[in-house]
């Protein structure tokens, strides 16, 4: 909402500075309300300095009140035919009689207050200080959209119906917490979100102020990690028993189960010489298998040979280049400090001087540059292994998360919203060492990201803009004459694999089985023959030979 073109609910002047004192005509003063770091003010505290204490100058007129409810009114009655305009007045007029009595004192705040949740909320934190604030009692069932132009508000019957298409590219109904904005697609769903977001208060932001500036400092980033691992999941979808809703509401049908049908994953080092590229995948032998738990197993015994080679430390190995360069250089390579001058040392205060060193990969041995002592110390080999899904957030994740539980390892998790995640680690136990502390554990983190978040485009779009030799993983682990088939994005008949037994199915399945009903495109037949062209090029006997590939 923008304040300063906005006609408000309520006025907007309000004491600015701090967050208003309640002062009470009969009583002693008490002392200012502490501030938001210390408190969190609930609607009813405000509410009780609304009525208490607001100047009756910025308590509005019934005049005023006509024209905020003429759009509520109207949507109600002005579209049916049968209704003359002075019966609308007539019902603005019995609106406006129950908030407002001869005068400019309100008849029911509470009331009030909740229908103008938006506009206290602007002006909670405009007030400097009031940094939290609380939640509303009595939510009401009314949602407003405030129109910037011409300053008025108008009911919204259905907010999905409003706000859908810029959540989710689907076209299902949404169900929308009005506290947090977060969408769901089903009903059920909402109820277990709304009680765990009622436990916590909202949060007010503040953001740097004009003519602030940071500057990056974490420069141990500035090299690659020595080990990544790409992943993808494929999936069996199987039907589900469901009753068609009413088309003449907006309703949602749960027709299909995911479930995992195999995975395959490759495991890379920054050079190759230190580890070769290792790839594997899986497919399900029986239709019981737990494939989620099957790929976390399989990840954290593969990655066991990654921790000993990034536990050690390769010692410097430098050519004459390098030392040329070590030599001649008078600034730091990371953060362009120079040698030899002083500074002050952020824990202690003391100044101190720059000292030069030899920065090298611990992993490779290899020298990168010279180095501030400072930086030279931060360039640590991450105790971590980055694992990429495209879209794990909306999909992938929910393959598989649970059965990161079933081994030993602390989890963690940067939440979206109590479904989705924007990334999540576990850290899985690899060897207990004897310190002077005694006994301690050493880790190595799982850390999983989403691709999509950092590229926005499908896996079709990505692989179209690649290069002949940029294939260089593919070409390393399959030697083919039809590798150039596989240097696009496969065409899959995923609704035709609806179980176990579709694995055995010994031919291509027919054009129409590649139909997709939830993104409601038939293949072209360009596709359809390079499916052909790929069963045929690598031999396929049965699905499960097309599905691994």
């Amino acid at each position: 909402m923008d304040s300063n073109r906005s006609e408000s609910l309520l006025d907007t002047d309000i004491p600015s500075g701090l967050p208003p004192t309640l002062t009470p005509t009969r009583y002693e003063p008490p002392p200012p309300l502490p501030t938001a770091t210390t408190k969190t003010y609930t609607w009813r505290e405000w509410g009780e300095w609304l009525v208490k204490d607001v100047p009756k100058d910025i308590k509005r007129k019934v005049t005023d009140a006509y024209r905020i409810f003429k759009n509520k009114v109207l949507s109600l009655y002005g579209k049916q035919p049968t209704v003359k305009s002075t019966l609308v007045s007539s019902a603005i007029k019995k609106t406006t009689a129950k908030w407002m009595i001869p005068g400019d004192e309100f008849k029911d705040p509470w009331v009030f207050l909740n229908s103008a949740r938006s506009e206290v909320e602007r002006i909670v934190n405009s007030v400097e200080g009031a940094k939290k604030l609380g939640e509303q009692e009595n939510p009401t069932e009314t949602v407003s959209l405030y129109l910037h132009d011409d300053n008025h508000y108008c009911v919204i019957k259905d907010l999905s119906r409003l706000i859908a298409a810029q959540l989710s590219k689907g076209k299902r109904r949404k169900f929308i917490c009005l506290r947090c904005i977060n969408a769901f697609g089903t009903e059920k769903l909402l109820a277990e979100h709304t009680a765990l977001c009622e436990d916590h208060k909202l949060q007010h932001h503040y953001y740097p102020s004009k003519g602030s500036t940071t500057f990056f400092k974490n420069f141990e980033r500035l090299h690659e990690v020595p080990f990544m691992v790409n992943a993808d999941f494929e999936c069996f979808l199987e039907p589900m028993d469901h009753v068609e809703g009413d088309p003449k509401t907006s309703f949602t049908i749960q027709y299909q189960k995911h479930r995992p049908s195999g995975f395959s994953y490759t495991i890379k080092c920054m050079d190759k010489n230190v580890y070769k590229t290792k790839f594997i995948t899986y497919t399900a032998q029986n239709k019981d298998e737990d494939i989620g738990k099957i790929f976390v197993n399989s990840l954290e015994e593969n990655l066991k040979p990654v921790y000993e080679i990034l536990k050690k430390v390769t010692p410097i190995s430098m050519t004459e280049k390098d030392k040329k360069n070590y030599t001649g250089s008078n600034n730091c390579y990371a953060c362009n400090i120079q040698f030899g001058t002083v500074r002050i040392n952020e824990w202690n205060g003391k100044e101190e001087k720059v000292i030069k060193c030899r920065d090298h990969c611990h992993i490779t041995g290899k020298y990168r540059g010279a180095a501030c002592d400072k930086c030279n110390l931060r360039m640590r080999t991450p105790k971590f292994v980055p694992i990429l899904f495209h879209n794990l957030e909306s999909y992938d994740a929910h393959l598989f998360v649970k059965s990161l539980g079933f081994s030993e390892g602390d989890i963690n998790c940067i939440p979206k919203t109590d479904e989705k995640y924007i990334s999540f680690s576990k850290k899985i136990p690899m060897e207990t060492i004897i310190s002077p502390d005694g006994e301690k554990t050493l880790y190595l983190e799982m850390r999983f990201i989403d691709s999509y978040k950092f590229t926005l485009a499908s896996l079709d779009s990505l692989a179209n803009t690649l290069g002949e030799d940029d294939f260089r993983t593919l070409e390393s682990q399959m030697k083919h004459s039809g590798i150039e088939l596989l240097k696009r994005k496969g065409v899959f008949p995923y609704e035709f694999m609806t179980g176990y037994d579709k694995l055995q199915y010994d031919k291509l399945p027919s054009k129409k089985e590649f139909y997709s009903k939830l993104n409601n495109p038939d293949i072209s037949d360009e596709d359809y023959e390079h499916a052909q062209k790929v069963w045929k090029t690598f031999d396929c006997k049965t699905m499960r030979d097309y599905h691994d590939l």
